[in-house]
């Protein structure tokens, strides 16, 4: 399924397209590192594990699926400083 995945200072968000199923079809793992999704129907199959980019709180996580859009938020363990780890690119 089309993953995608955003990193803000104190969360990860995860949206993942997963037409065609009910929410009591998902399944979701979260991992200090990894999130599992999988669905497992007669007429749907789905499996797929997401390397996080940063260690999260595997018990802070909410998900809502709409309209085949499963969305994931995930809390952060080791919150980044906004203004370390950003330093400026020349473009060539």
């Amino acid at each position: 399924p089309l993953t995608d995945i955003i990193e803000c200072d104190e969360t990860i968000s995860v949206t993942i397209e997963v037409p065609g199923v009910n929410k009591e079809d998902i399944n979701l793992n979260v991992g200090t590192n990894t999130l599992e999704i999988s669905v497992n129907t007669p007429q749907k199959r789905y499996h797929k594990i997401v390397d996080l980019p940063s260690t999260v709180k595997e018990k802070s996580s909410q998900a809502t699926y709409n309209n085949g859009i499963l969305d994931i938020v995930i809390e952060k363990k080791n919150k980044r400083k906004k203004d370390q780890s950003r330093h400026p690119v020349d473009i060539q």
